[in-house]
């Protein structure tokens, strides 16, 4: 039984009403407990956002979770737990009371869950994170021996990809709708392999094999010599990473590496960087007969959906992305990262309508929720695809859902 020191609590903090972060009073220990440590996104994820949201210097961490048995990748929970004070509990749970961020002289308290520490930090520190995990230069030898075994030679170019599938927690059946086919990425991955990439899938085994397109593709849940540190090296080391938002993009976000956000629904709390490219999934309109505009999806109850069930129950379909939508996508962001600007007479124009629909969503936002009253995205640098918005021109439109 863990015991905790009882404080005299000197204030409460509920969910944080604007950026700035929490008072600034001398350096605490943190204490957090982290539930879900066999999902990829909360382990990284989590332990990432915390560590930007009270990262006043001498902040000294400790996590409460239980043992990492099971299917906890353990390469990677040793590598994000790194610096912080362990304690393992079996069968813990996080108190029901109280709630919120206590505080007294030598401690802070975070009794929230994920969906309070994804929401708070893009608007508390999102433009300007002040924690990225990297690797030391022994863990950079040790990632490049690791892909040597593979047959990749230090500095050759890779991407990694992953798409969501239902197989690693077949139960979340009302999460569907952040799946995606892997055989639309094929030509994407075509295309880099004729760019003389590397390219790495990560995932599981419950997955659809890819086609033996070349010893540069690495399908690695079906890969003999695969071990679970891969995933921390090849994230860490790729050129860019291709993903649906999913667990695994969260380390690449987390390391600051490039991401392509494919098949992305536009939820309000994803956050990126500035090199990173957003690929939305198309929402669908049974009701209206045609695809609902961006404007019309932030400004709408549509952008707190999290349940299959609720799209449905709206009649909304969210449709992937093309085939063409990705590999161009893939063409776009590599040409980014090449210094080329394949969308130069567009692209300013696509981005400065972007955030001006995310104030839209912002405004909506405020108005409509009790709390996280803000659009987060509007605190990211992510950049919206220009390749998807030629290909889909209405997207940008005006629009108003009820007309």
């Amino acid at each position: 039984m863990l015991t905790i020191p009882s404080p005299t609590l000197d204030k409460t903090f509920g969910y944080l009403p604007s950026p700035g972060g929490l008072p600034e009073r001398g350096a605490r220990r943190v204490w957090y407990f982290l539930f879900g440590i066999e999902s990829f996104g909360q382990l990284v994820g989590e332990v990432f956002w915390l560590r930007n949201l009270f990262a006043q210097a001498g902040n000294r961490f400790t996590v409460i979770t239980h043992p990492p048995i099971g299917r906890v990748n353990r390469a990677c929970y040793d590598f994000v737990m790194r610096g912080m004070d362990i304690r393992h509990v079996p069968g813990y749970r996080l108190p029901k009371e109280p709630r919120g961020i206590l505080q007294d002289q030598a401690n802070i308290y975070v009794l929230e869950d994920a969906a309070w520490l994804e929401n708070n930090f893009p608007a508390v520190c999102g433009r300007n994170p002040s924690f990225y995990y990297t690797l030391t230069a022994e863990d950079r030898d040790q990632g490049h021996r690791l892909l040597a075994r593979f047959g990749i030679p230090a500095g050759a170019p890779l991407v990694v990809l992953h798409n969501r599938e239902s197989g690693w927690q077949p139960l979340l059946t009302y999460h569907s709708y952040r799946n995606a086919d892997i055989e639309r990425y094929l030509p994407a991955i075509e295309y880099l392999l004729r760019r003389g990439y590397y390219v790495i899938r990560l995932g599981d085994k419950s997955m659809k094999p890819l086609p033996r397109l070349s010893d540069r593709l690495l399908d690695m849940p079906f890969h003999p010599m695969y071990q679970p540190s891969v995933d921390l090296y090849a994230t860490a080391l790729c050129r860019f990473f291709v993903s649906v938002p999913s667990g695994p993009l969260s380390f690449a976000v987390a390391f600051n590496k490039p991401v392509l956000w494919i098949n992305s629904p536009l939820a309000s709390y994803h956050w990126g960087n500035p090199q990173d490219l957003l690929v939305p999934k198309k929402y669908y309109s049974r009701r209206l007969k045609r695809h609902l505009t961006c404007a019309e999806i932030v400004t709408s109850p549509l952008i707190d959906f999290i349940r299959t069930e609720e799209f449905t129950q709206f009649e909304v379909e969210l449709h992937e992305n093309t085939s063409e939508e990705i590999t161009k996508s893939v063409e776009e962001m590599e040409a980014r990262l090449d210094g080329r600007d394949l969308y130069s007479a567009s692209g300013k124009r696509v981005h400065e309508r972007f955030k001006v629909i995310q104030e839209m969503g912002h405004r909506f936002c405020q108005h409509s929720r009790k709390k996280f009253r803000w659009y987060s995205m509007i605190y990211s640098q992510m950049q919206l695809s220009n390749a998807f918005c030629l290909a889909n021109p209405w997207f940008l439109e005006d629009g108003v859902w009820m007309r």
